[in-house]
């Protein structure tokens, strides 16, 4: 009688622990496609990106990859959307080693169809293709890959490392930060929570996206 119950209980837990382990599993499946499902994606032809003969031989051992941050309050990444930071990041193949480079927004360029003008708008004018093409007809890369993101997605990025640590120079830069935060936000639907003081502290992902908007102060570039 003992035994039939022990075994009895023994097929309960088994039982319970296979149910937690599929609802584990099922919600792990739901929240990876969830994301999967945000990403946006659009299929650029090579001709599109101008990238020269010579260059492609020069560059043959580096992927360079271009990450856009453009000023979208909602989750349009297509034209329309400036981009306010372009970083490129560089992949040596031999080495493995990494680089970052930013391009500044308001570097003077050619762009396709549009003439002389700042990069930040080839983006604007022609979504990644254009802003593209642009960085490897200036300055002979090889870019055929990208990645776009807006405030929400850098704000949900900082949240996930835990915050970012930043020195806040003054009451000025603190005057301006505490107001971004306002709007920024509003458009990432997060926790508008001001910094108090001036400082080295850390910021979380709200609070580092308002003051990487900050360009209205001494010695700060735009």
């Amino acid at each position: 009688m003992k035994k039939k119950k022990g075994l009895k209980i023994f097929g309960i837990i088994v039982l319970l622990l296979t149910i937690l382990f599929m609802a584990i599993v099922g919600g792990t499946y739901w929240f990876i496609q969830d994301k999967l499902n945000k990403i946006q994606r659009i299929d650029i032809k090579e001709d599109e990106l101008k990238v020269s003969t010579k260059v492609e031989a020069d560059l043959i051992d580096y992927r360079n990859i271009a990450i856009f941050g453009v000023d979208s309050r909602d989750d349009n990444l297509d034209k329309g959307n400036r981009s306010d930071c372009i970083i490129i990041a560089s992949l040596n193949n031999k080495t493995k080693e990494v680089k970052l480079v930013s391009v500044y927004r308001d570097t003077y360029v050619q762009i396709e169809g549009h003439g002389l003008d700042k990069i930040t708008h080839a983006y604007s004018y022609g979504s990644a293709p254009l802003a593209i093409s642009t960085l490897n007809t200036n300055f002979d890369l090889n870019i055929k890959e990208f990645v776009t993101v807006n405030f929400d997605a850098v704000a949900e990025a900082v949240d996930k490392l835990g915050g970012v640590e930043i020195n806040i120079e003054s009451n000025e830069e603190l005057k301006y930060l505490n107001n971004y935060i306002n709007e920024t936000a509003k458009v990432t639907n997060k926790t508008n929570e001001k910094v108090a003081s001036t400082g080295k502290q850390t910021l979380n992902g709200v609070q580092a996206v308002a003051y990487s908007r900050i360009r209205y102060t001494e010695g700060r570039r735009l």
